[in-house]
């Protein structure tokens, strides 16, 4: 009932009335309550959106759901399209009588070329909006995104909001990784989306017939593709709150962008090898950061985000079209540790690997009750323990209780903050 042509889909823009003069009124009125009644709907539910976004791809005239915006009003003899600024003004000054109101992601165009994103942002009043949002389904070369300029033309237009890419999925496993290079480098986005998980000839996953299990190709009814694990490489290793950081290279062929978590004890450099003929060396130095825990993941044509072990030098050889991982993580937390021989801190874990329990040996001063804390392969804590070691017996069994297999680490502190760290494995 809101749409020029009476149809949710297949095109159309805001339904529109013209007077005798001549002048067309677009609902901008019952855009902005339908959307407030939608809001109700969530809430009623218990859904409270952070983000909203008034239109996805206003610049496109789809056959699915939508409505068509232009960046501002258009009505001449060839076109009546409502505008995209005035239904976002609408739709701000009903939504801001709300007692909780979602922030606004805007315009988000289909991409970043042909001046779409520009011509949106600059008929609008930025300070409505919340963050920046587009797609990339123009503006770049899936093939080539490293030759592309219009992702770091898109994110100088307006710096001082937050970017987000909420849409894309073309290109191979490999030139994603540009794509989100690309994105989190020269257009400095807070968030990038993969479109999609699941679909036809694409995706993240490759599902089987559903309905049929001995059409399966395995047990779970689907596989991970390439593009899954070129995506790992990013998004298993970065999390809510961490900032990126500068990272310099040399070399033209490799590129890398590096993250610390807020409490600054853990960083993930993400390096990529563009060069379709040659490994290269990279140089890891670090400046105000130390580590004691280094893993590294890899995908290549003949990797899938596979653990390779640790970093066990100042160098790394990264093999040529490949993306890498290094997670670093810096398990002290005071430079006292650092102030003790060797010998007086101790620690050890046996068996390991283990199946349900463990027994973890130490020796540290002042060891009458002592911290234990378990990191998952990521970094992220998975378990948070007491040990009261009163009668100075040194040791503590550990139960596994539910943990998943695959590679931990630990760290035993005393409450002066002297610590000794090491690693384990859960398997079956």
């Amino acid at each position: 009932y809101l749409k020029s042509n009476n149809d949710r889909s297949n095109g159309g823009t805001l339904k529109y009335t013209v007077d005798e003069n001549g002048n067309v009124t677009f609902d901008y009125e019952g855009f902005a309550e339908w959307w407030d009644a939608s809001l109700n709907h969530y809430e009623a539910n218990g859904v409270y959106p952070t983000y909203v976004s008034i239109q996805n791809e206003p610049d496109y005239t789809a056959t699915w759901e939508s409505c068509r915006f232009h960046p501002f009003e258009r009505v001449n003899a060839e076109d009546t399209i409502a505008g995209y600024n005035k239904a976002l003004e609408a739709f701000h000054a009903k939504i801001s009588q709300r007692e909780h109101i979602p922030q606004i992601l805007g315009p988000e165009p289909i991409g970043v070329g042909y001046n779409s994103l520009r011509n949106y942002l600059l008929h609008l009043d930025k300070s409505l909006i919340d963050g920046v949002a587009f797609h990339l389904y123009h503006g770049v070369d899936p093939d080539n995104p490293w030759a592309t300029s219009e992702i770091k033309t898109a994110g100088n237009l307006a710096p001082e909001l937050p970017y987000h890419q909420t849409e894309y999925e073309r290109s191979d496993w490999f030139n994603i990784s540009g794509l989100i290079y690309k994105s989190l480098v020269d257009a400095n986005v807070v968030s990038y989306y993969y479109w999609d998980l699941i679909w036809e000839n694409g995706g993240l996953v490759s599902l089987d017939f559903p309905w049929d299990r001995n059409r399966w190709s395995n047990t779970k009814g689907y596989t991970k593709t390439k593009k899954y694990y070129a995506f790992m490489q990013f998004s298993a290793f970065v999390h809510k709150g961490w900032k990126r950081v500068e990272t310099t290279l040399p070399n033209t062929d490799v590129s890398a962008v590096s993250f610390i978590n807020p409490s600054g004890d853990t960083t993930s450099v993400v390096i990529i090898n563009r060069s379709i003929q040659n490994e290269r060396e990279v140089a890891i130095n670090f400046e105000n950061f130390n580590y004691d825990i280094s893993n590294i993941y890899q995908t290549s044509e003949n990797t899938d985000c596979d653990l390779l072990g640790e970093l066990d030098a100042s160098t790394l050889t990264v093999p040529k079209r490949s993306i890498t991982t290094i997670q670093f993580v810096d398990t002290t937390t005071s430079n006292n540790v650092n102030a003790l021989k060797k010998d007086q801190v101790k620690s050890s874990f046996y068996p390991n690997p283990l199946n349900k329990t463990a027994t973890i040996s130490f020796s540290l001063p002042d060891s009458d009750q002592l911290s234990l804390v378990v990191f998952n392969s990521n970094g992220k804590i998975a378990r948070k323990e007491i040990i009261n070691n009163e009668a100075n017996s040194n040791q503590y069994t550990f139960h596994r209780n539910g943990l998943n297999n695959g590679l931990y680490l630990y760290r035993i502190e005393n409450k002066n903050g002297i610590s000794h760290s090491g690693r384990f494995i859960i398997s079956d």
